[in-house]
């Protein structure tokens, strides 16, 4: 399925002056769909990380900042 807003994911991908990209909009919308197809599309590996079904994800998005190391 074609969206419009691929182009604009890869025009995001290729600008040198990118910052992180923070996808938002109602629910039920397509966000997800939409990530996992420009990953599918544009990028050879990709990783997916539900937080809601993981507590340990969701606690690392809560820690302050610089309270772990990778």
């Amino acid at each position: 399925m074609y969206r419009k807003i691929i182009e604009d994911l890869r025009k995001w991908k290729t600008s040198r002056t990118r910052k992180p990209l923070i996808l938002q909009g109602a629910r039920q919308t397509g966000k997800t769909w939409i990530m996992k197809e420009f990953g599918r599309l544009d990028y050879k590996n990709t990783a997916y990380l539900f937080c809601q079904e993981n507590p340990a994800l969701e606690n690392l998005f809560n820690a302050p900042f610089g309270s772990f190391t990778a």
